[in-house]
């Protein structure tokens, strides 16, 4: 049996093996951009949920400490003044007290909107919950003065959404 050493075998096999390596190295190469373009993705997506996640957090210290001011055992009976008798009705203290409460709901569908707008909530929540208490609260926010608090997207938002029992 005869054995070979580099030198004896044909120049076409020491070619192929060379190509076959070049070939090897541009593969790991490749490997290895994929490989840093998916980590740059899977970074962005992290700070975009811890950034929407501080955001809610934020939005849900505001909102407690809104109620709070409110003095939530009070707001049922002015809710249904406000209903039945309109936002002029209220007395100054009703009105402030509503407006602590009208704030709190700006805060926290600010945040869920910016949650959406960050891809973290998906179309469902929008349609079946953001949009619905937009419709809601509408009115609520617009004669309160609240709407002025919100970000741009959530004034937009509600401008292009129609009132609890309209059609837009």
């Amino acid at each position: 049996m005869r054995h070979f050493s580099s030198l004896d075998l044909p120049n076409t096999a020491i070619v192929n093996m060379k190509n076959w390596r070049e070939n090897l190295e541009l593969i790991g190469l490749f490997a290895v951009v994929i490989s840093i373009v998916l980590l740059a993705i899977e970074t962005r997506q992290t700070r975009l949920a811890i950034i929407g996640e501080a955001y809610l957090s934020r939005a849900a210290i505001g909102a407690e400490s809104d109620m709070d001011f409110a003095n939530s055992e009070f707001l049922p009976g002015i809710e249904i003044k406000y209903l039945s008798e309109g936002y002029d009705a209220l007395t100054p203290e009703e009105r402030e007290r509503f407006a602590w409460a009208t704030n709190a709901s700006v805060t926290r569908f600010d945040a869920y909107l910016y949650q959406y707008e960050l891809g973290l909530l998906d179309d469902g929540f929008m349609e079946n919950f953001i949009i619905p208490n937009v419709r809601f609260y509408k009115q609520r926010w617009i004669d309160t003065g609240n709407l002025e608090t919100a970000r741009p997207a959530l004034k937009e938002l509600v401008e292009a959404t129609a009132t609890e029992g309209t059609i837009n």
